[in-house]
């Protein structure tokens, strides 16, 4: 009668060790399947990031481009400005010698 019971005793501590085990497995698959998730969830970050960074590096080469258009834009506006100027400085010179010139044929007159 001692050895069944030792062996039924025995049983019920396998029967527990299996449970123990099984208990753990599950929880393994359970961390493993939240890995699974972690993993996808970090690779649509570094997708997102990707993105993120290529469109801004886009929307940087086109403030540049804009930039530079401005700049070329600026530079023709102060030439032709530049121009008026002169132009307007020599109308002026014209303007002061024609007025000399009517003095002196007012004078002469």
């Amino acid at each position: 009668v001692g050895s069944i019971e030792e062996g039924e005793s025995k049983n019920k501590e396998m029967e527990a060790a299996i449970k123990e085990q099984e208990a753990k497995i599950t929880s393994l698959e359970a961390v493993k399947e939240e890995n699974k998730q972690l993993k996808l969830d970090l690779d649509h970050l570094q997708k997102t990031s990707e993105y993120d960074q290529k469109m801004a590096q886009e929307a940087l080469s086109a403030a540049e481009a804009n930039l530079s258009s401005k700049v070329e834009e600026h530079n023709l506006l102060q030439t032709k400005l530049v121009n008026l100027l002169s132009k307007l400085q020599v109308r002026s010179k014209m303007t002061q010698a024609l007025s000399e010139l009517d003095n002196d044929i007012a004078e002469l007159s």
